[in-house]
Order: C-alpha cells, then structure tokens, then sequence
C-alpha cells in the first residue's frame, strides 16, 4: 500500500512539474520567441476587390532563412544572404508586429502565430498591382508567410 501511495505522489508531482515548465514556455515574450533561425514554408497572396472579393491568389516557392537574433537576417535557397536589419517588435490594441526594412523600403507584419516550433506572419497593402494576363490594380492584398524552426524540434 505503502508503495502504491508513494508512486501516486511520484507521479503527481512529474505531471506537475511538466505542467509549469509548458506554462513557461508559453508566457515568454513574442520577442523571445521569435528569437531563433527560422524556415519558410509556405508564402501566398490573396488579392481582393473593393468588395473585398478574392480576385487572385499567388504563391511563392518557399525556401527563405531568417535568423533573428539582434538583428534579422534573411538567406535565399542557396543560402546567399540578402537581408541585414533592425527590426522592431511592438504591440498595438493586442497585435504583435514585427518591423523592418528590406530594400530600403519599411515593412511591418502582424506576428499571427508564434510558439516554439511554427510562426505565421501577416501582412496587408492597399491599392497594389499583381500579375494575371497583364497587369491588374487590386485594392488590397493579404500576404501570409509561414515559418518553422527545425532547431527547436
């Protein structure tokens, strides 16, 4: 008897412990958490009208390397390094966004999604132009690019 009830507590306490360290895990902050070298996965554009009617999607070949750390550094499929920035991690009425500058021209993404394996980046652009039989105006695009951190598996 005496065993059994020291093998509950056993295991209690292994539960418990395991239930905190996921808990920690979890409440650190996005900027922590993005912290790491990260793949692409998947990026798409989803281009709409003024009614907000989808009249195009695009994707693009994953295959990207960011690594941020101090700063985000970006490498193509043969791993050339194309990117050096700052960025900036802030949060407005909720949303995390992530910014920086890429080709002398400032971007800004709403951090969707991050835990310690998968992050989802969006971002939204009015009035764009995009490639179907000729060139078309839409007034808006919605531009997802999902990440996953094999160091972290």
């Amino acid at each position: 008897m005496k065993k059994i009830l020291l093998l509950s507590l056993i295991a209690l306490v292994t539960v418990a412990s395991c239930k905190k360290d996921k808990k920690k895990e979890i409440s650190k902050p996005v900027t922590e958490q993005l912290k790491g070298t990260w793949l692409t996965i998947s990026e798409n554009s989803v281009y709409f009208d003024s009614s907000n009617k989808q009249v195009f999607q695009s994707s693009n070949t994953p295959g990207s390397k960011y690594v941020i750390g101090d700063a985000i550094n970006r490498f193509d499929l043969a791993d050339k390094h194309n990117l050096t920035s700052s960025y900036a991690v802030t949060n407005v009425n909720g949303k995390n966004y992530i910014s920086f500058t890429d080709g002398g021209a400032s971007q800004r993404f709403e951090v969707v999604y991050v835990d310690t394996k998968m992050m989802t980046w969006k971002q939204e652009k009015t009035n764009v132009t995009y490639n179907d039989n000729g060139t078309k105006t839409a007034a808006k695009v919605v531009y997802t690019i999902n990440f996953h951190c094999p160091c972290r598996d």
